[in-house]
């Protein structure tokens, strides 16, 4: 097994600017996807008077954390949970709101380096590929279960556009002989159907996006950062700012739009939080006193018109960090303020 490489957070100076870390004083802050702790300790360090929340639904990377940002453990509380459910988990501790949010919707390099967990096409392993693995489902479990019609509409909605159909229909061919469970059979699978000459082109490996559409599916990673997002606003303290950090265009038009909603107008849905305004001035129907409907009011105020990304020298110096793109907002006050 090769060692894993060090995980190298992103945009590490403007998330602590941007959540005005260093002027807050005995401030909350949360940071929703914690990893291997780098966006952590930068809180940490820069927030000295500070505690900071670190969620995250792998086990293994609260247990690496713990272990290296031990000389913090007075202001550091570490939580096992979904980032989802950010408002339930402040609400367990006893912390009615936070200072300042961070998303970083990122896989870990050290997940990545981790050929039990099926993440990667570098490795043979299972195909697991859960952060939570507590869950009960996993990809091969997907693999395995969807129809063509299914998979190859997971490949096409996460950019694999031309070899979709034809990925999707030699998964179900492959698995009428026997049942997919290892990565390496996956990527052979996809690297066979397609062809030599456009593999010859991509710039990334074949199976990349087919890997990525599957883990994506596993963890329901896109409508982790919708909800997430949202109840971040809602346990948001007044003026507390918002971060998001995401990597692929899909990410990030969901991250857009859903703060584009939070900061326009917030309606009550099924199983969603209701934040409006006091029901406007009594007026009349046909002689009927009635009061006016609650109107919806923005949560939030974006602070990036446009997505920020990496400088040229922390692309150069952190390749990855080359696609990642940063978004902001900032909690609008309360009504009575």
């Amino acid at each position: 097994m090769e060692t894993p490489r060090h995980h190298v957070p992103v945009m590490v100076n403007d998330c602590i600017e941007l959540l005005d870390a260093r002027t807050l004083r005995t401030s909350v802050f949360v940071d929703m996807t914690v990893g291997t702790g780098g966006h952590t300790e930068a809180l940490l360090q820069s927030a000295p008077r500070s505690t900071v929340i670190g969620i995250d639904r792998d086990e293994s990377a609260l247990e690496l954390v713990s272990e290296q940002l031990k000389d913090y453990s007075d202001r550091l509380v570490l939580v096992y949970g979904d980032f989802r459910d950010v408002d339930t988990h402040l609400e367990n501790l006893g912390i009615e709101k936070a200072d300042g949010l961070l998303i970083d919707a990122g896989m870990s390099l050290w997940q990545v380096d981790t050929p039990g967990r099926g993440f990667s096409f570098r490795f043979d392993g299972p195909l697991d590929m859960r952060y939570d693995r507590s869950q009960s489902m996993d990809a091969e479990h997907l693999v395995n279960t969807l129809t063509a019609e299914q998979l190859s509409e997971l490949l096409f909605q996460a950019g694999e556009r031309g070899w979709a159909r034809h990925i999707a229909a030699n998964i179900i061919a492959h698995r009428r002989r026997r049942r997919i469970t290892n990565t390496q059979e996956l990527v052979a699978i996809v690297e066979a159907s397609v062809p030599a000459k456009y593999r010859a082109k991509c710039r990334t490996h074949p199976a990349t996006k087919t890997l990525a559409a599957i883990r994506q599916a596993v963890n329901s990673e896109m409508d982790a950062i919708e909800t997430g997002l949202t109840n971040a606003a809602r346990i948001a303290a007044s003026h507390a700012r918002i971060v998001v950090i995401t990597y692929s265009s899909r990410e990030d038009r969901i991250a857009k739009t859903t703060l584009r909603r939070l900061s326009t107008h917030y309606e009550e849905t099924k199983d969603r939080f209701v934040d409006t305004v006091a029901p406007g001035p009594p007026f009349s129907i046909n002689g009927e006193a009635r009061l006016a409907s609650p109107t919806p009011r923005p949560l939030v105020r974006i602070l990036t018109k446009r997505p920020l990304t990496p400088d040229l020298t922390e692309q150069r110096a952190n390749p990855r960090s080359r696609s990642a793109k940063l978004r902001a907002a900032e909690r609008i006050g309360e009504v009575n303020e």
